[in-house]
């Protein structure tokens, strides 16, 4: 639960989130505003269920201390770090400019559609890449192999579509079928 903070420092908490391969999560009845949404691009896997804030950066300083010359120029130097911060998460760097479209008093929720395109939501495709290489060469087979098999388990493997509450047994029928299936076994 987090109504944001520093820019810099929440790029810092992503990048010692992302060393740890870690997930972060905004839970239904928290809130993740502001800067938090750096803090959410650095995890590994992104568990989106509560809203996720936007809006653009502002500075601390009165207009009154900067001329609109040094502003300008803070701000290119804040959008070409959080856009590289963002290319090296492997998140949308449209994310920035949709964040410096929305004025800071008028904060935007992200839809779920939005989480998703901005990648947000999910597994970090590189992180997704490194699992799938270590299971396929866990399995002894190639990755076009775990890909197919990965494929047949979506197939073979239905999830019960029960809501918030699975049947205890078709669940483990399920994962049993996906664990046969990604083994080999016919």
């Amino acid at each position: 639960d987090s109504l944001g903070g520093d820019v810099s420092s929440a790029m810092e908490i992503g990048r010692l989130i992302r060393a740890k391969h870690a997930t972060a999560i905004v839970w239904q009845n928290s809130r993740c505003a502001s800067a938090c949404v750096l803090v959410v691009a650095g995890a590994a896997d992104r568990i989106t269920i509560g809203p996720v804030v936007i809006h653009r950066p502002y500075f601390s300083a009165s207009p009154s201390e900067q001329s609109y010359t040094d502003t300008q120029k803070q701000f290119v130097g804040l959008r070409d770090v959080v856009r590289s911060y963002l290319q090296e998460m492997n998140v949308s760097v449209v994310l920035w400019d949709t964040m410096t479209s929305i004025n800071p008093s008028d904060a935007h929720a992200l839809t779920g559609e939005e989480m998703k395109n901005f990648g947000l939501f999910g597994v970090d495709p590189v992180e997704d890449e490194m699992r799938r290489q270590g299971h396929a060469k866990a399995l002894g087979i190639t990755i076009e192999e775990y890909l197919q098999r990965e494929a047949l388990a979506k197939q073979r493997c239905v999830l019960p579509n029960t809501g918030d509450a699975a049947n205890p047994d078709e669940l483990a029928t399920s994962m049993l079928c996906n664990q046969n299936v990604m083994s080999g076994a016919k």
